[in-house]
């Protein structure tokens, strides 16, 4: 296992100051533990935001923090598919 294989806590404050030699090299070799930990990273993040941004540890605020990373990973994932998705008919 290469360096890139391994994960480690110093990881996300290195995805959350967004290196970009780190993160480039991770993209080239990613896998689904490191994926499983930026979707965390974002969902928790996100909801955080969320929950705060509503008013706190209420009904509300509970929604929000469930609603708000949906809609951001949600958009991402479309946008995702859009980009392939116009990349194939633009080339073919």
């Amino acid at each position: 296992m290469g360096a890139l294989d391994e994960l480690s806590p110093r990881e996300i404050s290195v995805l959350l100051r967004g290196e970009p030699e780190k993160i480039a090299a991770w993209t080239v070799q990613w896998g689904a533990r490191r994926l499983a930990l930026y979707v965390a990273v974002i969902v928790v993040g996100a909801g955080f935001y969320g929950a705060r941004w509503v008013g706190g540890v209420t009904a509300t605020g509970a929604y929000v923090a469930i609603k708000f990373p949906l809609i951001i990973l949600l958009t991402t994932v479309g946008n995702a598919l859009l980009k392939r998705h116009a990349r194939r008919r633009c080339w073919v």
